[in-house]
């Protein structure tokens, strides 16, 4: 059996660092190619490792930006590079491995409360 191999073509954070790229790793073996997550900076890195043509597949961690930004330059260059081969299927496979939780519902404060405060009683002239 070939060995698994895992290139890591981005890990920064959601803002990429000078020169780097958010999330992006590349599993291959033999002659398959999967990608993991696809953050900004990741798709034109892609070509330095395997043809673009040649993945197989996408997996998306979980949907924040910064692990699917590149899924559209991917698309494009997928579109209008090589075709892939035969064997490969001409779309390619994307899935999100696992949904991103909901944001936590933040309380609310309280609605404000008009206090209404009684007229305060001036204090009678002894004439009036």
């Amino acid at each position: 059996m070939a060995p698994l191999t895992l290139t890591i073509l981005g890990a920064g954070p959601a803002a990429p660092n000078p020169g780097g790229a958010c999330s992006g790793y590349l599993l291959r073996q033999a002659e398959s190619a999967v990608l993991m997550d696809c953050g900004s900076g990741i798709a034109g890195r892609i070509a330095q490792h395997v043809p673009v043509s040649a993945l197989q597949g996408v997996a998306i961690s979980h949907l924040h930006p910064d692990h699917y930004f590149d899924l559209v330059p991917l698309y494009y260059m997928r579109r209008f590079g090589d075709p892939p081969t035969p064997d490969l299927p001409a779309r390619l496979p994307v899935a999100p491995v696992a949904k991103t939780p909901p944001e936590p519902e933040r309380s609310k404060p309280p609605p404000r409360q008009t206090v209404r405060q009684r007229p305060q009683s001036r204090p009678r002239c002894p004439v009036c």
